[in-house]
């Protein structure tokens, strides 16, 4: 980090101008005394405008006494000019544990949160060390309305409604939908005409884990959560909730869903954590429900090799109502209409199951199924996908279990995309983000002095 004295502000000006003009050539920045610096490289200039950066950083608390008065971000442009970045401030903690001096120092640590609106998203500073600076006001297109955890997120290009409780609740777990917070529709604001729901008014059913006895234990029953909290700003509204899974007391389940500004997609992540050792029938994630028929075309990416098929003449292979099993890892499934001129994807950003000791954690079957559901079963006349990491079919006898261990992890995030076809084609602008995502896994966020070559041959 770099002292930027008010005491000595000519000689410093005079230094900046001569020995660093890439960083500071604006005089109205010259009352932030410290600044931090940030590049990010490996950007593969894809995604910049359209996908959220996250920078965790931490600061001296003797030199950011106020962080969410002082903080600012800061990019240098092409010509010199330094140039104000709107972001959003979170996981703010102070940190005294082991920070005695002269062996540590209290810190202040937190998260930047922004969007590169640039092709080469190049060097930033966080600024920081000026006590008479205010509080920064972004403006936002964000709307949050209604009651925790069924809250309603707008922005504008959608609106995002989470799943309250129904008024007379249902006798069986796997249909019951309980004041929970699962996202419950999605209206596209120029197609208000189609939401994007189903006949429960819950688009996304899990996690959930099956035990015969006790039944499908999905997160749409938990009613409510345990815990379950929100965070706006102006770039993004976060939903945390979590709790063990309804009558599960043996695993516990997180759910995050990230809304942002001017973007019409839902960051999802979740985790379910074994507190004890069960012994279970299925393990599922990802699982995005529709009516059977409001879509008629579905596409996905098998090992890059991209498919789009009618969905009528696909026929079921099992009781179970499967048309398609592709690899857990399937990185894109598409779903669309061209008649009602709307579409949404389910990307994968990263998954993962972990066991108690940091070895792979059980699997069975695992898979990316996609349903056309079997009225025999309860499901008919919906069209869905799900990920599973254990799963005995529904063509097994299912007196048999698998049992993860205490300790045991699974993880995964994902990002639902739902789009207008006029603007963002039958698949193309899926298929363009799932590239995106796949880019930032090289991407390259360097924090602090860089001593290193940018290429190395």
């Amino acid at each position: 980090m770099t002292e930027i004295s008010q005491a000595k502000a000519k000689f410093v000006l005079l230094a900046m101008i001569i020995l660093l003009p890439q960083y500071f050539h604006a005089q109205e920045w010259s009352a932030w005394k410290y600044r931090l610096p940030i590049r990010i490289d490996n950007s593969d200039n894809t995604g910049v405008a359209t996908l959220p950066i996250d920078v965790d950083f931490t600061l001296k608390s003797t030199e950011c006494g106020n962080p969410e008065a002082e903080i600012r971000l800061v990019r240098q442009s092409p010509g010199g000019r330094i140039i104000e970045v709107p972001f959003q401030l979170s996981r703010l903690r102070n940190w005294t544990k082991d920070s005695t001096p002269p062996k540590g120092e209290p810190t202040v640590n937190g998260r930047l949160t922004f969007f590169a609106e640039s092709e080469t998203p190049g060097e930033y500073f966080i600024l920081h060390g000026n006590p008479k600076a205010v509080r920064p006001v972004y403006g936002t297109d964000l709307r949050v309305s209604g009651t925790g955890p069924a809250w309603t997120i707008e922005n504008s290009g959608m609106k995002v409604e989470l799943r309250g409780g129904d008024a007379v609740p249902a006798a069986d777990l796997h249909d019951y939908f309980g004041n929970c917070g699962q996202i419950a529709s999605v209206t596209l604001k120029s197609r208000p005409e189609s939401p994007l729901t189903n006949r429960n008014h819950c688009l996304h059913w899990n996690p959930g884990i099956l035990i015969p006895g006790r039944g499908w234990l999905n997160a749409h029953a938990w009613d409510p959560p345990k815990q379950y909290e929100i965070e706006t700003g102006p770039l993004y509204v976060e939903i945390r909730r979590w709790g063990p899974l309804p009558s599960l007391p043996e695993a516990e389940l997180a759910i995050t869903y990230r809304i942002f500004s001017n973007r019409t997609y839902i960051w999802c992540g979740s985790r379910i954590q074994a507190k004890e050792d069960i012994g279970i029938v299925s393990l599922r994630t990802n699982e995005i429900v529709f009516d059977e028929g409001f879509f008629s075309r579905v596409a996905w990416d098998d090992r890059n090799r991209f498919h789009d098929r009618p969905l009528n003449p696909m026929l079921r292979a099992n009781g179970h109502g499967d048309i398609l099993r592709l690899p857990v890892d399937t990185r894109l499934l598409v779903a669309y209409s061209p008649e009602k001129r709307i579409g949404t994807a389910s990307i994968l950003i990263e998954n993962s199951a972990i066991g108690p000791f940091g070895e792979p954690a059980p699997r069975f079957h695992s898979a990316t199924h996609i349903v056309k559901g079997n009225a025999q079963i309860g499901s008919g006349g919906l069209f869905f996908w799900f990920r599973t990491y254990i799963d005995y079919g529904v063509d097994w006898d299912r007196k048999q279990r698998l049992v993860i261990p205490a300790g045991a992890v699974y993880a995964d995030q994902d990002l639902y995309y739902f789009y207008d076809i006029d603007k963002a084609g039958n698949t193309a602008g899926a298929i363009r983000l799932a590239k995106e995502i796949e880019a930032r896994r090289h991407m390259d966020i360097k924090i602090g002095p860089f001593p290193f070559a940018r290429d190395f041959q």
